[in-house]
């Protein structure tokens, strides 16, 4: 058999770094398919983390396939490798039941006016500390404004968590509203720390 194209690889990759569910997206011939599955299930990733715990976080990934190596090289140059949307893969992986909610609440069509910023201080950087890098926030506005369940998504060192941790339980927000009601609205923000 003699196919080439692209699929795409639904997958949920554990807190251990196993894939733990995959789905394929496209079309394949089936043999390709069944290839294709099975190499995933064998695949292990580093774990994301979320309060420095491993956790569950989907993922996607294009996958090419093609008779030989130099036509598979060619289609699967644009845009190739592990996508991943930050905000809505974790806040739909830690809030599922906010997510579902408000993934119906636009599906309806109805008046939907997302949290505004109103207060939101900048986390202190511990001093004497040379480290770089990036976590996301990722939390529930509540009806009042506050920042609800926050969680820390990706590796920093414990004080700059704690630094953050402190910053964001003071945030203050306009609340998101649903037909002029107030509602609560999962949210995940990247923050950089340098």
């Amino acid at each position: 058999m003699v196919a080439a194209g692209n699929v795409w690889s639904v997958m949920k990759v554990g807190p251990e770094g196993n894939v733990e569910e995959v789905k394929i997206v496209g079309k394949a011939p089936a043999p390709y398919q069944e290839s294709i599955l099975k190499a995933l299930k064998q695949w292990k990733f580093k774990p994301g983390t979320v309060n420095d715990r491993p956790a569950t976080f989907p993922m996607q990934m294009k996958i090419a396939f093609a008779p030989h190596d130099g036509y598979a090289a060619k289609a699967n140059q644009a845009n190739d490798g592990i996508t991943f949307v930050p905000h809505a893969a974790i806040t739909k992986a830690l809030f599922p039941v906010e997510y579902r909610r408000l993934e119906t609440i636009y599906r309806e069509g109805r008046n939907v006016t997302g949290p505004k910023t109103l207060q939101r201080k900048l986390p202190d950087y511990p001093e004497g500390k040379r480290v770089e890098g990036f976590v996301w926030i990722a939390f529930v506005i509540d009806e009042l404004g506050r920042a609800r369940d926050v969680q820390i998504v990706g590796d920093s060192p414990k004080i700059i968590q704690e630094s953050i941790l402190q910053a964001v339980n003071t945030w203050q927000f306009e609340p998101g509203t649903v037909d002029g009601k107030k509602e609560a609205f999962p949210v995940a923000v990247k923050m950089v720390f340098k």
